[in-house]
């Protein structure tokens, strides 16, 4: 459990590799672990994420409380692609009843909050401004469920939301001024829900 801890400037100044980032949770490939929780927690000016999980463990019970992602990927000399220098980053191979509720991000390199292969889920009430991709990306290749609902986007590099995953409820979101798309569905999703959602610019 992190509460109120703070990761300020990890890596800009010295690192051992080009992926030091605020707050490692979980590494490739990574033990097992249950009721992981990060409240009112802030990374900014890190060189990568700033809160980073990815490993092939089973992860049950991740809950992500009013932390704060800011000016996240110092690193400007890799591949500048979406899944580098993200606010929230969680993927790996087996994770369950994620919880991201109250967060901000925002002026991150990459995505605003990523996610991928998680079921049973809820994104709820984040406010993600700026970035060069999308503000909130959800990956997802099996059935599952998960909840993406009031959350806030503005400014978006890219889309303000895209969604490969099955199962999905977004509703109530408001999406201002994506440079391309406001909510973006892949075409093999199957089983998704989309409703009271605004799109603005």
């Amino acid at each position: 459990t992190f509460i109120r801890c703070q990761a300020i400037g990890c890596g800009e100044t010295s690192r051992y590799n080009d992926w030091i980032v605020g707050f490692t949770i979980a590494e490739a490939p990574g033990p097992n672990l249950d009721n992981i929780k990060i409240i009112d927690c802030i990374a900014r000016e890190s060189w990568e994420s700033g809160f980073h999980m990815e490993s092939v463990g089973i992860h049950a019970i991740i809950f992500f409380m009013r932390c704060i992602s800011v000016n996240i990927a110092r690193n400007n000399t890799g591949a500048n692609v979406e899944d580098k220098g993200c606010g929230i980053y969680i993927t790996g191979t087996n994770n369950t009843n994620v919880k991201i509720i109250e967060c901000f991000c925002e002026s991150n390199t990459g995505t605003g909050i990523l996610v991928a292969h998680i079921t049973n889920s809820i994104i709820s009430n984040n406010i993600v401004i700026g970035g060069n991709y999308n503000s909130i990306y959800i990956a997802n290749t099996d059935s599952n469920y998960i909840s993406i609902s009031n959350n806030i986007t503005v400014n978006s590099g890219k889309h303000g939301m895209t969604l490969y995953g099955n199962d999905c409820i977004i509703k109530g979101n408001i999406v201002q001024n994506p440079t391309f798309v406001g909510i973006n569905i892949n075409k093999d999703v199957l089983r998704a829900i989309i409703c009271e959602n605004r799109i603005q610019g």
